[in-house]
């Protein structure tokens, strides 16, 4: 009985579906990139339309927010709120404050991409609030933060 096999060299196999499998795969990497350039190129550029208010209307939302802040203040005063749920609850009043004003859905944003609206009295307090905001250990001025909170709201222009 014969047991013999002719074993063949490496290169005498067809290279055809390998330069297939390497032309999709580098034609698939390319497309990849492509796109995702393009979604990065449309996310930092998108066009941010501010919402043009009347006066009043504008004294309305102020005087509306800084009673909601008053409200948050009175409840962390009478132990209602600790420090941390105070902050999280006054970052949403500040962010509800800057939607009405402006129309950007600030509520959505992280504190970098806050950092690219160029709204530095915005990007000031969520910078404030994120520490005691988010760690349940954090020590802040809860009183400092809630009066500079009120300066702004009624200094926004």
């Amino acid at each position: 009985m014969d047991t013999s096999f002719d074993i063949k060299e490496p290169l005498s196999y067809s290279v055809v579906p390998v330069i297939i499998l390497a032309i999709l795969f580098v034609g698939g990497g390319i497309f990849f990139l492509a796109v995702l350039f393009k979604n990065i190129k449309n996310n930092s550029s998108k066009n941010i339309k501010v919402v043009e208010l009347k006066p009043e209307k504008i004294i309305n939302i102020k005087r509306k927010y800084v009673g909601e802040l008053e409200k948050i203040y009175n409840a962390y005063n009478l132990g209602k709120l600790d420090v941390r749920s105070a902050y999280q609850k006054m970052s949403i009043c500040v962010r509800k404050f800057v939607f009405e004003i402006t129309g950007i859905k600030v509520q959505n944003y992280t504190l970098q991409d806050i950092k690219k609206l160029n709204m530095p009295a915005l990007e000031a307090l969520i910078s404030d609030f994120y520490n005691p905001e988010f760690n349940k250990n954090a020590t802040a001025n809860f009183e400092m933060s809630i009066m500079n909170t009120k300066r702004v709201i009624e200094e926004w222009n």
